[in-house]
């Protein structure tokens, strides 16, 4: 089990599509920040019968949770759950440094969060693929192309952080409400994001390239 850790850094990504490139760049960062672990939120396969993503991914031997994305064949939760650094976190929150990992799923965006979530004070972390309505979530022709779902459970269950990908073009991070979001997506060109957790609480947020 992993012990509390006052200082925490998180490496978040989205939107791999099996590229070989953008592997290669997450191992790069990897090895020059060294964070404590890293979250995948979805979109990670390249072709459904894609199973050399996950393999590299995991023998990065970097602690890795994983949400899938509207992308991913069925075959993404059968390759995480055989890994030995990866862990399918949708609906199976994991404890890592003290601060609680959550995953939503994408089919039709049901989301199975209990309100025992609302009993953490804000110490966990939420990871969806699309991003929350209105919140880097523009889409190639600007408009909003986020889930209202996912909006809806983070202002009613505030989580330190809302990490997802989805939207290529709008990578960055922003506030919804007092909340910031993390889309990490490496499709535009991005290499992820950094970040920092100090005393259960998100310190700083750095933007990858």
């Amino acid at each position: 089990m992993q012990q509390k850790n006052d200082d925490i850094l998180i490496y978040a990504v989205a939107d791999i599509h099996g590229s070989f490139d953008r592997l290669r760049k997450v191992k790069a960062l990897l090895e020059r920040e060294g964070p404590h672990g890293m979250v995948l939120a979805g979109d990670l396969l390249g072709h459904p019968e894609d199973e050399s993503t996950v393999a590299f991914l995991d023998d990065l031997a970097v602690s890795g949770f994983v949400v899938p994305g509207n992308m991913d064949a069925p075959t993404l939760k059968r390759q995480v759950e055989q890994a030995r650094s990866l862990r399918w976190i949708v609906s199976r929150p994991q404890v890592f440094y003290g601060v609680i990992i959550l995953g939503l799923g994408v089919e039709r965006n049901v989301i199975e969060v209990d309100e025992f979530y609302r009993k953490e004070d804000g110490n966990w972390i939420l990871v969806t693929h699309r991003p929350p309505w209105g919140v880097q979530d523009r889409d190639f022709f600007g408009r909003h192309a986020g889930s209202k779902d996912v909006a809806d459970i983070a202002k009613r269950l505030k989580p330190m952080v809302v990490i997802c990908g989805h939207i290529h073009e709008d990578a960055g991070w922003s506030y919804l409400d007092d909340i910031p979001v993390v889309n990490c997506s490496l499709g535009a060109g991005g290499a992820g994001s950094l970040i920092e957790i100090k005393e259960g609480r998100v310190s700083n947020i750095r933007m990858m390239d």
